[in-house]
């Protein structure tokens, strides 16, 4: 049996959490996953009321890390690093109470609760690996698939 870890789910009532909930739950079960109800939270708080640093906090410490989880190796393209920029702005908007009808540029969103955006960081997250990977030994085997001759099999 498989157990799925650490889902967030977020709704302005518990019924409509209870009904995304029950939706993840035949999704995942079809997958044979199991989601227990044991160990199921549920946080009740005045959003609006929190100071826009605490909620920069928030996002920086838990949202963003469960995003760029395991980014360090993913071989992405500029298509899908567009897409991470569309969610990430439309979480800092809703944690910031803007809409893009507001008309408020990113830059200044991102500003009010200092957070740098997702594209550094994936930058970041990418050349800190990159970096553990030249630090190893010639003879580790990550190094070692940089000296893999693929041969061309078009030619026989």
């Amino acid at each position: 049996m498989l157990f799925a870890n650490d889902i967030v789910l977020i709704d302005e009532s518990s019924e409509k959490v209870n009904t995304k909930l029950e939706r993840w739950r035949d999704t995942l079960e079809a997958k044979r996953f199991r989601l227990s109800r044991s160990k199921t939270e549920y946080l009740h708080c005045r959003f609006r009321r929190i100071p826009l640093r605490l909620k920069g906090r928030v996002y920086r410490m838990i949202v963003r890390p469960a995003l760029l989880y395991g980014a360090e190796c993913w071989p992405i393209k500029k298509s899908q690093v567009q897409r991470m920029r569309v969610a990430e702005m439309r979480m800092i908007r809703w944690i910031c109470g803007h809409t893009r009808l507001n008309k408020i540029r990113n830059e200044v969103i991102r500003g009010k609760i200092k957070v740098a955006s997702i594209e550094d960081k994936m930058r970041k997250v990418r050349l800190r690996w990159f970096g553990h990977l030249r630090r190893r030994t010639r003879d580790a085997l990550v190094r070692r698939c940089e000296t893999i001759e693929c041969l061309d099999y078009r030619r026989s």
